[in-house]
């Protein structure tokens, strides 16, 4: 992990309640790999959304009917409901997402709040995204929720990470 971007994710991880991330950089550089890096030197679990392959109520949970009680109730996705304090939830290829999914994402994201009305634990919120030609490209909704940071390839970083892994 560059040491750049370590300090940058500690210095988001203790304000977590403020800021949320979103990393930008080219396809296969590293920014996932590097959340996990960060999220396993803290100890803490990487609940991880793939934002461009799920549908909305895989974010925001669903209703569903109870026969018992002749009554809807609402049941928060198991992956959202199993983070705990200090956890860091992830959404990559959020930029890729639906209109509908990018919508619970950023409800989410916001409120930090299930659609059941459970309040997320202290966690991380981090997204990633592949770098856009231009930040005016990315609808204003989505640049006021977060911190933009933009993760370059870094080739010492690289080479020390797979010697580590594989030596």
């Amino acid at each position: 992990m560059t040491s750049e971007l370590s300090l940058i994710l500690d210095s988001a991880y203790e304000a977590r309640h403020d800021n949320v991330l979103c990393l930008l950089g080219k396809p296969g550089i590293g920014k996932t790999q590097q959340l996990y890096q960060f999220a396993s030197k803290k100890g803490v679990k990487v609940v991880e959304i793939i934002a461009s392959q799920i549908l909305p109520n895989e974010v925001s949970g669903i209703t569903m009917p109870v026969n018992e009680t002749h009554s809807m109730e609402i049941y928060d996705h198991t992956r959202l409901s199993s983070l705990e304090d200090g956890d860091i939830l992830f959404f990559d290829e959020l930029l890729q997402a639906s209109p509908q999914t990018l919508s619970a994402c950023l409800t989410l994201i916001q409120e930090r709040r299930l659609m059941s009305g459970k309040m997320l634990p202290d966690i991380m919120i981090v997204a990633a995204a592949n770098e856009l030609p231009s930040a005016t490209m990315i609808p204003m909704q989505i640049r006021q929720r977060f911190l933009f940071v933009d993760v370059l390839w870094d080739f010492k970083a690289w080479k020390k990470y797979n010697e580590r892994k594989y030596h």
